[in-house]
């Protein structure tokens, strides 16, 4: 199964809002994992978009507990 499908079970089951929001965590995600020091700006600015959706995320994280406790 791609994480594509996955990403579309997860928006069916109420647990993410949006699969393509989701998708952009990811590209965030990888973003700030394979950025060289040297690339301080870009850094700086992933770990912004990081810190604004944090919250989002935390209440992704919420959705799946809540889930996984109703099974």
């Amino acid at each position: 199964m791609s994480l594509l499908d996955v990403v579309d079970k997860l928006e069916k089951f109420n647990i993410i809002d949006n699969s393509f929001e989701w998708m952009e965590y990811r590209k965030l995600r990888n973003k700030l994992t394979h950025e060289y020091p040297n690339n301080e700006q870009d850094v700086i600015d992933g770990i912004k978009i990081a810190i604004e959706v944090f919250t989002k995320i935390e209440l992704i994280l919420e959705n799946i507990i809540r889930y996984k406790n109703k099974r």
